[in-house]
């Protein structure tokens, strides 16, 4: 006579299973029947294929199992834990083995979507044990399991949950490390030591595994292509969207990368290869076919993904440009987007990162703000800073910026002086030193976007007709500064030779064609000027408006900006701030509503006054930075002809660590430049002519701004 089986379901989404009671046969009824607990993904099958294939596949351990207990790291032995991801189908339940060991173990390393941070899915965690249970031996001996049984579960994410059962091995298992499991999350001393550690876990794996997400309709088709257009490439690499937490660190730290979607994986190397060409060709065909609009996917989160990850760069870089390339990468937690490139920045700025989960996001905000300006003396972070909406749950003031933000426009082009931004903390409010440049008047714009070339065009030229003619305050014609402001600079002549921009005449024939109007509009789209200059100016205004002052000045704002809000200058500050006088506590205050590109005051001509007749200037790249270089007949040279250093100062040149007069290396390559005083031999990157007292001694108006 056989057992007999009853079944019951366990309605609790971390404990999905069917409850078994085992009848003992030649035993009454009233006998106790021995439980079991089978845990399940679906239950779709036929009574038969449930009996051969769910019980052999998915059935787990004696009921009741507990929630996972973690043990602490031991910090003496150097430890790190990992996962045994155990072999199965993609149907069924995920299970796996957690352990200790040392951090030199082999093992991949799993970057994936975190997505909704709610554990609504669980894992079941096996222990090594000596015997099979009963009800595994009576379904089946055939199939027996030579490894452990299930002890208990771990609640993991939708997400995670999809990857895992997408990148095991139906026949063996695989040990990975995955930050949401082999990190305690509920134990948030154990989350802020571990993601110290994080840089050399993962450039300490065999591989990083990049889970894009499950397969869809056309993503074999599409992993496919990159792999052939990145093979078919790779010659010449030099000439779905990933939006992570952590991508940017574990992609970028990596000595090997491989995305999947489904089970279709790609080598980062092809992938980059095959995006980067895509890249070009879609620009491509957005210059011949004017108004396809492609999106600009070097604006998108892959975009800084690439950057980083390129060979051109070297592993450890300087906080503002990570941030800045990290600028669209989207995290689960809003203190990731700092904790998580901690590994990825230069020694010399990682104590301004320090992880603690205990912290409020506003605190980690503030704290790295506050310290990185007053140490660093670069006002850098202030230009990151927006006016955030009253749906914003963060309370914090206007002068620390929301790191998780990710619409933010883009940045502009590096011109400012290297200067040292002069800020003091008092209560909340940061008090700066800065010169007040204009109070806006006038806001145009923004753009719709559904707009096709010729309707920008057409506003440009209306916008360009209400900043009037004659001279601007600053020198040279108006029609002149109002190019420099749309396109924000990037002009041939200025920017560096590297780089592929307009000139200057090439933009006036596209907004004045004169009388050969005709055969310019011909000209241009045969060589495609007019699609490259419409592509910069949307760039830049997105999220932007034009704008004009009561001072004669004009630029590009956020749109946020208001009239009556006023534009200031800061020492330490790359572009000028538009600020809203407001007041706070009963005393006049500020509130930074963003960074602005206005012609006339990007080149420290506030603070140093215009450049003298005879002389030109233009940027050159010198160590990776742009940096003036000013011209005057046959005499090129970094330092500024505008006003001669005070007299303890004197320039100074960097080859390497050694210190010298010269300008040029032997390759004729422009080096960076420093001051040295003479009486310390102290070296300074800033520029003592632009400090506050000295540019009060100049007689310039420089004011304390409170910002709350």
């Amino acid at each position: 006579m056989a057992e007999r089986i009853g079944a019951e379901r366990s309605p609790t989404a971390h404990n999905r299973s069917l409850t078994f009671e085992i009848h003992p046969p030649g035993k009454p009824s009233s006998t106790q029947p021995t439980k079991y607990q089978i845990h399940y993904h679906y239950l779709r099958t036929t009574s038969a294929r449930f009996m051969n294939d769910l019980f052999c596949h998915t059935i787990t351990a004696p009921l009741e199992m507990s929630q996972y207990q973690y043990s602490p790291l031991r910090k003496d032995r150097d430890e790190l834990r990992l996962i045994r991801l155990l072999p199965g189908p993609i149907s069924a339940e995920v299970e796996i083995e957690i352990f200790h060991a040392q951090r030199s173990s082999k093992y991949e390393a799993l970057s994936y979507v975190w997505g909704p941070p709610e554990r609504t899915d669980v894992a079941l965690v096996r222990k090594p044990v000596k015997a099979l249970s009963k009800l595994v031996r009576y379904v089946n001996r055939s199939k027996r399991r030579e490894h452990s049984e299930p002890s208990a579960t771990i609640g993991i994410t939708d997400n995670l949950a999809v990857a895992l059962r997408h990148l095991r091995d139906p026949n063996k298992s695989r040990i990975l490390w995955v930050d949401a499991i082999c990190i305690n999350q509920d134990d948030l001393a154990e989350r802020s030591a571990e993601v110290l550690e994080m840089g050399s876990i993962y450039s300490r794996a065999e591989q990083v595994v990049v889970w894009l997400g499950p397969s869809s309709k056309d993503s074999r088709l599409a992993v496919e292509t990159l792999k052939k257009l990145g093979d078919g490439i790779r010659y010449h690499v030099d000439d779905h969207t990933i939006s992570h937490k952590t991508a940017q660190l574990e992609i970028g730290l990596a000595t090997k990368a491989t995305l999947f979607v489904g089970q279709d994986g790609i080598d980062w190397f092809l992938f980059t290869t095959a995006i980067r060409w895509l890249w070009k060709f879609l620009e491509r065909l957005n210059e011949v076919f004017h108004d396809l609009k492609f999106e600009d996917l070097s604006g998108s989160g892959v975009s800084g993904l690439i950057t980083t990850s390129s060979s051109k760069y070297p592993r450890e870089l300087g906080l503002p440009e990570l941030l800045i390339f990290t600028s669209r990468l989207d995290s689960s937690d809003p203190r990731d987007r700092l904790y998580a490139i901690r590994a990825l920045v230069a020694p010399s700025g990682r104590k301004f990162i320090t992880p603690d989960y205990s912290k409020s996001v506003e605190e980690a905000f503030r704290n790295f703000t506050l310290r990185f300006c007053q140490e660093t003396g670069d006002g850098f972070l202030l230009t990151r800073c927006s006016l955030r909406d009253a749906s914003s749950k963060l309370q914090m003031p206007s002068w620390v910026p929301d790191f998780s933000a990710t619409d933010l426009p883009n940045m502009f082009h590096d011109f400012g002086r290297d200067s040292r931004i002069s800020a003091v903390l008092n209560n909340e409010s940061l008090t700066v030193q800065g010169v007040k440049l204009a109070t806006i008047t006038s806001l145009l714009g923004p753009f719709e976007t559904s707009y096709a070339n010729f309707e920008i065009i057409q506003v440009l030229r209306s916008w360009q007709v209400s900043c009037g003619s004659g001279m601007y305050p600053s020198g040279g014609l108006t029609s002149d500064a109002f190019i420099d402001a749309i396109v924000c600079g990037q002009l041939a002549g200025l920017m560096p030779t590297e780089r592929s921009c307009l000139s200057l005449e090439e933009c006036r024939r596209i907004l004045n064609p004169g009388e050969a109007g005709v055969e310019v509009e011909v000209e241009d789209i045969k060589n495609n000027i007019k699609a490259s200059f419409v592509g910069v100016v949307r760039a830049n205004l997105l999220g932007r408006v034009f704008f004009k002052t009561r001072e004669g000045f004009f630029g590009i704002c956020p749109e946020s900006a208001k009239y009556g809000d006023v534009v200031v200058v800061f020492p330490g500050v790359k572009a000028p701030l538009v600020l809203r006088p407001v007041t706070h506590q009963g005393h006049l205050s500020y509130r930074i509503v963003g960074a602005s590109y206005v012609h006339g005051a990007m080149h420290a001509e506030v603070l140093l006054g215009s450049i003298p007749v005879g002389w030109t200037f233009s940027y050159k790249t010198v160590n990776r930075d742009a940096r003036p270089v000013f011209a005057d007949g046959n005499i090129l040279t970094q330092k500024d002809p505008r006003l001669p250093l005070p007299p303890e100062w004197r320039y100074k040149y960097l080859l390497g660590e050694r210190v010298q007069d010269a300008e040029l290396d032997s390759s004729m390559n422009y080096l960076p430049q420093v001051f040295e005083n003479v009486k310390t031999k102290e070296l300074s990157w800033y520029d003592p002519m632009v400090t506050p007292d000295a540019l009060r001694e100049r007689g310039i108006d420089v004011q304390g701004f409170v910002l709350v």
